[in-house]
């Protein structure tokens, strides 16, 4: 069975919002490395939303992360990265999202897109290429991280 990690959010008005990813098998030789990973990747989302994280979820472990709502009015679970990702061996295309998107990411001369020199872009998909595994076993590669959102 494939390790999972969820990870959810509250945004601005404390609506929850969960992002779960899957990776390796894991087994009594690689406890340790996924739990530093599956910690890195919670770091990583954290640095590209403005929600508060109050839970993660582990298939060997749950937590509740002590935690109140954001004070960040622009903390908003509708306001999402989308992030664009495809299996390195079969080129399938994977996505996941991302709520209550850091707006203060986007790159100001490519629209849309979050800032690939940031730090907090970099560690997102380090994050997300060292830990995720598609349903065929294989990496993925992080191709675009965009802001998507709910149309009022």
């Amino acid at each position: 069975m494939p390790s999972r990690l969820s990870v959810s959010f509250w945004d601005y008005d404390k609506e929850p919002s969960t992002v779960t990813v899957e990776g390796l098998q894991i087994t009594a030789a690689n406890l340790d490395a996924q739990n530093t990973m599956m910690d890195a990747i919670e770091t990583a989302l954290a640095g590209v939303s403005l929600g508060v994280i109050f839970k993660d979820t582990r298939v060997f472990d749950y937590s509740l992360i002590a935690g109140t709502p954001p004070n960040d009015k622009e903390a908003q679970r509708e306001k999402k990265w989308l992030v664009k990702m495809h299996d390195a061996v079969t080129f399938k295309p994977h996505k996941l999202e991302i709520p209550c998107a850091d707006l203060s990411l986007l790159d100001d001369q490519n629209k849309g897109s979050i800032d690939k020199t940031s730090g907090a872009y970099t560690a997102l998909e380090s994050a997300l290429q060292n830990y995720i595994r598609t349903e065929a076993g294989n990496p993925v590669i992080v191709d675009d991280v965009v802001f998507v959102g709910r149309n009022l």
